[in-house]
């Protein structure tokens, strides 16, 4: 059976209107990736020997459950008294959500007011710039500003780097029973090399949809401008099943790249459940995603294309937890498949009962915490593979998949909190890619999973150091090995493309094509001024030598910035 696109919006708001009339207890609002708690979170489950009561392989963490699983953690004896500052950090970033109302009479302890707020109505807490509560309805009000200047050099020419974001994000709640949360950002930005290629190639900025530009601003050219928002409903149908439907994107793993999927492509329409029981938490996600291509860029069209998952995450013990991953990525031009709303039920059968054209993915991953100071974590996707041949004929094509296999070390040699990260992420050619765009693993012509697409291999290693609660250190390193096309070609990077331009179905290696190492290095120093109120010094270089020369350059930037609410994300590729 199947279903139009207006159709299918009448029932996924007729499903949410349902189910709001049936809530008993309400969840909360996400924390957003980039924030400090999701480095805290990993180590206190490390250092605490025991993970988090909700699974943090499903990113993004909600405020209720990390405040509430902190004030759990204040009473171990052994955590030290500079890991008792990370759960202040917590507490103050969370302090709607630690058990009683931020103005009654009956406050919770951990709940910390300045001493002098601004114009007596704002910054009465350390994270909340605005906030107002009554008995059956509250909302907070924060400014969202990143400010960053610099220069960019590159082997022939130095020019000036600038970057710009202000908005605003507001987050609240009703009767205690219905969470809500929605930002609108206005991004300004000379863009570095390699995005700039990207856009080039792609016509996508990665992260973002649509742009305008080039144009001059203050003496700087090539400015690109674009308005970017996310917004969502979240609530609890029982104790255990928690529904959230909104605009915005999802990230399943437990390293700093995820093959399942990551959070590198533009925003999208999702509908997202979480049914939580012991040991389990099995997330089902629905999405509609669009495609863009050269064609469609005239015509202001792009190609609608659904995506649906699952993610079944099982804690075996307190320290090892593993997990199976299932996607579709669906192209109909009438609608979506009504068989795959079926929450329980495996895809990969039922596209081929349909003999349908989607394109189909399974996928494993594990942590497993050692010895209060390691993690191990690691990941398995398999797009297509002949099991009985890969022994005989590893070189078919037809094999394609991809494994990550990571490390994480706190407080390394014995020093408070110097932590160490190692991850490997290897993608063989051809995997994501499909008959065409419109059923490749991927939305608004970016990856939904690695930034490299696919015939790779990647080394990453990242140090972070926080001598005190408000300076942090971090310094990231790639390097990687791909095999690039030239004009025409196909060697099993580019995801976008169909797999039937193949240059060769036998003999299929990681880095064939045109030979390329690209080389990132990445240094930051926060200073936190208030609470999630930061001063950047930023330094990166990036090489890429190649076979062909086309594919060869350099390029080196330093910058110092100025940022609030605004979460800066890594070095991506």
């Amino acid at each position: 059976m199947k279903i139009n696109r207006n159709e299918m919006k009448k029932l996924i708001l007729f499903f949410i209107i349902l189910m709001t009339n049936q809530l008993l207890v309400a969840q909360s609002i996400n924390v957003p990736m980039g924030n400090q708690s999701y480095h805290f979170v990993d180590r206190l489950e490390i250092k605490s020997g025991k993970f988090a009561p909700f699974h943090t392989t499903h990113k993004y963490y909600q405020r209720g459950e990390l405040a509430q699983w902190a004030l759990s953690l204040d009473t171990l004896n052994e955590l030290a008294w500079s890991d008792a500052l990370d759960l202040k950090y917590i507490y103050n970033d969370n302090n709607q959500y630690l058990g009683e109302t931020p103005y009654s009479s009956n406050e919770h302890s951990k709940y910390e007011k300045t001493s002098k707020p601004f114009l007596k109505y704002f910054l009465k807490s350390p994270a909340r710039f605005y906030e107002y509560a009554k008995k059956d309805f509250s909302v907070t009000y924060d400014p969202i500003i990143s400010i960053a200047g610099g220069q960019e050099s590159t082997e022939t020419a130095k020019s000036g780097y600038f970057h710009r974001n202000y908005g605003a994000q507001i987050s609240g709640e009703i009767n205690d029973r219905v969470h809500f949360y929605s930002n609108i950002l206005m991004n300004f930005d000379r863009h570095q090399p390699q995005t700039r290629r990207y856009r080039e190639e792609h016509l996508s900025i990665p992260g973002q949809g649509y742009y305008k530009g080039p144009y001059t601003f203050a003496g700087v050219d090539s400015i690109y401008d674009n308005i970017s928002a996310q917004g969502y409903i979240d609530f609890k149908v029982t104790e255990s099943i928690n529904f959230q439907f909104g605009h915005g994107r999802n990230f399943i793993g437990n390293g700093m790249r995820s093959l399942l999927l990551s959070d590198f492509a533009d925003n999208y329409l999702y509908l997202k459940m979480n049914t939580k029981v012991g040991i389990f938490d099995y997330q089902n996600l629905f999405a509609e995603m669009r495609q863009l291509s050269t064609s469609q860029t005239a015509t202001g069209e792009l190609v609608k294309k659904y995506y649906a998952a699952h993610h079944l995450s099982l804690n075996l013990s307190d320290q090892l937890n593993i997990g199976i991953f299932e996607s579709l990525i669906i192209n109909r031009q009438n609608g979506f498949e009504l068989n795959y709303l079926n929450p329980i039920i495996f895809y990969r059968s039922v596209e081929r009962s349909l003999d349908s054209p989607d394109n189909a993915m399974i996928g494993l991953d594990f942590k497993w915490n050692v010895a209060k100071r390691f993690q191990f974590y690691g990941q398995m996707v398999i797009d297509e593979l002949y099991a009985s041949r890969v022994l005989s004929e590893p070189g078919l094509w037809t094999h394609k998949f991809g494994n990550q296999l990571g490390i994480k070390y706190i407080d390394a040699f014995g020093i408070d909190h110097l932590d160490l990260q190692f991850e490997y992420n290897g993608v063989r050619p051809y995997t994501y890619s499909h008959v065409d765009s419109s059923t490749s693993y991927s939305h608004f012509s970016q990856p939904l999973a690695h930034p490299l697409g696919a015939n790779f291999r990647e080394f990453i290693g990242i140090v972070r150091y926080q001598p005190t609660p408000k300076l942090i250190l971090k310094l990231q390193m790639m390097q990687a090995q791909t095999g690039l096309d030239t004009l025409g070609s196909n060697w099993g990077s580019d995801i976008f493309a169909s797999y039937y331009t193949r240059e060769n179905s036998d003999n299929v290696k990681v880095g064939q094509g045109v030979e390329t190492d690209i080389f990132l290095l990445d240094f930051q120093a926060s200073y936190m001024l208030l609470h999630n109120m930061y001063a950047d010094l930023k330094f990166q270089y990036r090489t890429q030598n190649s076979e062909f020369d086309g594919h060869d350059y350099n390029h080196t930037f330093v910058s110092l910035g100025f940022r609030y609410n605004f979460w800066s994300k890594p070095a991506i590729y």
